[in-house]
């Protein structure tokens, strides 16, 4: 994780038979990509500005709660283009959708496909097997993670009943050093929690976690669930036929 990056490493370990390549320079990644691992598909993080690259599907995330922000891009707003970029998108995903009641973006002539998040179940960081969420009704948690929205993450862990008795914001793609190790351990001390729990994306960089911390320690599993796959299944199949 330290050498490539936090979320390439967990779609590596966590994603079975997907090839994960970074690099600087995205052309160079991937003529070595093709050159070496013969992919079907490149599938590209952060793709949709990304306008030096040829594509042949263009599928633009955006998150249903603020879709477009206060309408102005960076450093001003959240855009990293102007709303009319979207109309380069085959595809529009919104995702954290409520499961009900989701309002749509306003793109017209655009295919939108509804995902949520939802937490899965937590995995123990120092092995086993996967502990149901609601094995974990009413105890008492510190809940701790380096990602864009931990707030999100902590509601949803109150939603699935968990007490969550003390949290620690850390800044995203944050890299845990002995001070913040040392924070985390004593939070879990001074507040009575049973366990401390994260994300797997900051899981992926606690290998080097005190024994006692670790056995004490959950990640939770994030999943994705996409209402309707069916038009993003058909624009791909169709890229495949091709």
């Amino acid at each position: 994780a330290e050498e490539c990056g936090d979320e390439p490493f967990l779609l590596a370990t966590t994603v079975p038979g997907l090839m994960v390549v970074t690099g600087s320079n995205r052309h160079a990644a991937g003529l070595l990509a093709l050159e070496r691992l013969a992919p079907d598909i490149f599938l590209l993080d952060d793709g949709f500005q990304h306008l030096r690259l040829h594509r042949d599907l263009n599928i633009l995330l955006l998150d249903c709660t603020r879709p477009f922000g206060n309408g102005w891009t960076l450093p001003a707003g959240l855009l990293r283009e102007p709303k009319s970029a979207g109309k380069r998108a085959d595809l529009v995903i919104q995702t954290r959708c409520p499961q009900t009641g989701t309002p749509a973006a306003k793109l017209p002539e655009t295919v939108f496909c509804n995902a949520r998040h939802e937490l899965a179940d937590a995995i123990p960081l120092s092995g086993g097997a996967p502990l149901p969420l609601n094995s974990l009704y009413g105890r008492n948690v510190l809940a701790f993670a380096g990602i864009a929205e931990p707030q999100s993450f902590f509601d949803g862990l109150r939603r699935h009943n968990l007490n969550v008795v003390a949290s620690i914001c850390l800044p995203d793609h944050v890299v845990y050093d002995n001070a913040q190790i040392r924070a985390i351990a004593d939070a879990l001390r001074t507040s009575g929690a049973d366990y401390a729990i994260t994300t797997e994306k900051d899981g992926v960089k606690l290998n080097h976690l005190p024994e006692e911390l670790a056995e004490k320690t959950l990640l939770a599993r994030l999943e994705l669930t996409i209402e309707d796959p069916a038009p993003l299944n058909a624009l791909v199949l169709n890229l495949l036929q091709k």
